[in-house]
């Protein structure tokens, strides 16, 4: 739903869903260069959104990240946090949040792709 929701926006969208070697996946395109913007969940199979976020910044890449969660635990919130997301968005959300939080992505890093793992 994401994905066509902000294809319909003008977003060049790339949706990654669960697979075998999914972490591995979504390094191999975030070295592609190409993406402005991850979006996961925390609460994903493994990896989940927090390992992957951490892995992000950990190899050194600077894309924004946003997560979303259903567990909007303090203890979430600070992982988010300090493994680098910009921006921690709680389900159930509304569209517009998220359209939001890539306005205010997008205005400060005039970025216009965004990679979407389900």
């Amino acid at each position: 739903m994401l994905v066509q929701a902000l294809q319909q926006d003008g977003y060049d969208v790339y949706g990654i869903y669960n697979n075998f070697d999914f972490g591995q996946e979504i390094m191999e395109q975030i070295n592609t260069g190409t993406y402005g913007l991850f979006l996961t969940d925390i609460n994903r199979p493994k990896p989940n959104g927090l390992e992957l976020t951490w892995r992000i910044r950990n190899e050194g890449f600077g894309l924004p990240i946003i997560i979303m969660t259903g567990d909007g635990t303090p203890e979430n919130i600070l992982m988010a946090r300090d493994y680098g997301a910009d921006f921690l968005i709680l389900k159930p959300f509304k569209l517009m949040t998220l359209r939001s939080c890539i306005y205010k992505i997008f205005e400060r890093r005039n970025l216009n792709q965004i990679t979407t793992v389900h």
